[in-house]
């Protein structure tokens, strides 16, 4: 379907949950934490299948990474559905990003040397992000 709502699509998480998990990791955060912790799919997209909204996705952490500008994790798909792990496929870095500086841009993080750690596995939702209302929906659902 054409895309004129989502500014990016990709895998959610909610904020507190995603904090909890992260909070073992031995990092300080930079000035602005990320409202909406996700892993971006596509930026920008001109289409979408929202049919794929919903759907839950198991990733990995891997490895951390801060630079002072952005502090990030890198990701590993675990489990998803065969359409969703055929987009994960083409990200180069697939990672989240947790806080930047104040001069800091979050497209960014995806080059951060990240360190290995212990792996810390996450659940999230595929959805999109709909800059008009800064909402993030899934199965056309507000989910944080």
């Amino acid at each position: 379907m054409k895309n004129d709502i989502f500014e990016y699509t990709g895998i959610f998480f909610e904020q507190k949950y995603f904090h909890d998990k992260i909070s073992v990791l031995k990092g300080s955060h930079l000035f602005r934490l990320i409202e909406h912790p996700h892993i971006t799919f596509s930026y920008m997209p001109e289409e979408i299948d929202e049919n794929l909204f919903g759907e839950q996705v198991m990733v990995r952490i891997t490895g951390y990474g801060n630079d002072g500008k952005n502090e990030g994790v890198k990701v590993e798909l675990v489990s998803a559905s065969k359409e969703i792990a055929a987009i994960f496929k083409k990200i180069e870095v697939p990672h989240i990003t947790v806080s930047v500086s104040e001069d800091g841009r979050p497209v960014d993080t995806r080059g951060l040397e990240f360190e290995p750690v212990e792996p810390i596995e996450l659940t999230g939702i595929y959805g999109g992000y709909d800059e008009q209302t800064a909402r993030v929906i899934s199965d056309l659902y507000y989910i944080g």
